[in-house]
Order: C-alpha cells, then sequence, then structure tokens
C-alpha cells in the first residue's frame, strides 16, 4: 500500500502527511508503516506526534549491565481488579497516586490509598 508520505512534511504541522501521521483515525497504523519504510521513532509531544531519526551507533565493547530494581507488585483496584505492576513510578502517574503513600501500604503504615491495595508479588 503506497500512501503518499512526504519524509519532509512528516514534523510540519497540517500537512496532509502530519494529518495523517497525528489526526487520522488510522494515525497509530500510519505511524507503524512510515516507520517500516523510514526508520526511526515517533515521539509524544503536546499537539501530536513528532518523527526522529535514529542513527545506529556500532557497539565495540559490550555495557556494563543496567542495574535492575527487583520486583513486581500486585495493586488491588477500587473495583477489586488486580494488576501486576513492574514500574510503579509510571503505574501512579497515569494512575493520580501518590507513590510514597502505596510503598507505605507495603510497609504496613496504611491499609489503602484513594482505594487502591497493593502487595508484594513474585
Amino acid at each position: 500500500m503506497n500512501f503518499n508520505y512526504k519524509k519532509e512534511h512528516v514534523n510540519k504541522i497540517n500537512t496532509p502527511t502530519w494529518v495523517k501521521l497525528n489526526e487520522d483515525s488510522y494515525a497509530e497504523n500510519h505511524r507503524k508503516i512510515f516507520v517500516d519504510t523510514y526508520g526511526g521513532v515517533f515521539d509524544k509531544v503536546n499537539r501530536g506526534y513528532v518523527w526522529k531519526e535514529v542513527v545506529q551507533h556500532i557497539v565495540t565493547e559490550p555495557r556494563p549491565a543496567e542495574p535492575t530494581k527487583a520486583g513486581k507488585f500486585i495493586v488491588i483496584f477500587p473495583n477489586g481488579k488486580e494488576e501486576v505492576v513492574e514500574n510503579m513510578t509510571s503505574f501512579c502517574r497515569e494512575n493520580n497516586l501518590n507513590k510514597s503513600a502505596l510503598y507505605g501500604i507495603l510497609r504496613g503504615e496504611r491499609k489503602k490509598h484513594k482505594g487502591f491495595k497493593i502487595k508484594k508479588g513474585t
């Protein structure tokens, strides 16, 4: 399928290419096709997505392993639904919660926060 994207118009607001990649009802699919064709990534900004070309870097030495924070959490929503969460910071941001309050539940200092409960996962 050829959608006639113009690479030079991808980040110019209100051009046909920009509209197709941001405001069209199939914008997510169009962005995927664009990335498959031209490479790069789309970053979310205030009024839509901005495309950036990604330059491949050749790594000559292996990087040291990144330190990881072990642990998953099981969050229980006010309606009883349970969800496994690996990134507490982004979960709290998405659900307008206070991360410290949720950790307080784990420490036994609180029973719940805004109706949410949490327990340590495996």
